[in-house]
């Protein structure tokens, strides 16, 4: 299991990719707690490829962790296998699952934030420092939650490449 780690102002993504199975589900709560406390940790789940009791046990740990830490925690983009071993374990209530507007209206905010922090510690006058995308744009409506939460994936994708690289696609 990798995990990337997007800090966004208040809000911390942890990009899970790989399997969250017995002998890697620990590598969740370790990323996790190496993180200074953000005040909304998300999970992203689109990259998790396979998920066993193992996982959903680190899920409920990290989900401890961050009740007794005040932080909120979010899943999303959750993979057709996760949501139904999360129902299946009668699990979906005990987690906040983020809706696609929801949690595209929380990455905006955030984004938001982390490029108005951006600014303010710019050295004065510099044209770069203002020339940020609106990532945040409307955009148009899609007819399934799929594509949304393929949309989600790719803002995060980008974000993370302009982020590491310091450039724009």
């Amino acid at each position: 299991m990798n995990i990337a780690v997007h800090n966004l102002g208040e809000v911390t993504i942890f990009r899970c990719t790989g399997r969250l199975v017995f002998g890697y589900a620990d590598a969740l709560l370790n990323a996790i707690s190496k993180v200074s406390c953000p005040q909304i940790a998300l999970l992203d789940l689109s990259e998790v490829t396979e998920i066993d009791a193992s996982g959903i046990g680190a899920l409920i740990s990290v989900r401890r962790l961050a009740k007794a830490s005040g932080v909120a925690l979010k899943l999303m983009n959750l993979t057709p296998s996760v949501e139904d071993l999360l129902e299946l374990t009668r699990l979906t209530p005990a987690f906040e699952i983020c809706s696609v507007p929801g949690m595209l209206d929380l990455l905006c905010r955030a984004f938001e934030q982390s490029q108005f922090a951006r600014i303010n510690t710019a050295v004065e006058g510099s044209d770069r420092a203002l020339d940020t995308p609106n990532a945040c744009s409307p955009k148009p409506h899609r007819s399934s939650a799929t594509s949304e939460n393929m949309s989600a994936s790719l803002f995060l994708k980008r974000l993370h490449h302009r982020n590491t690289t310091g450039r724009k696609e």
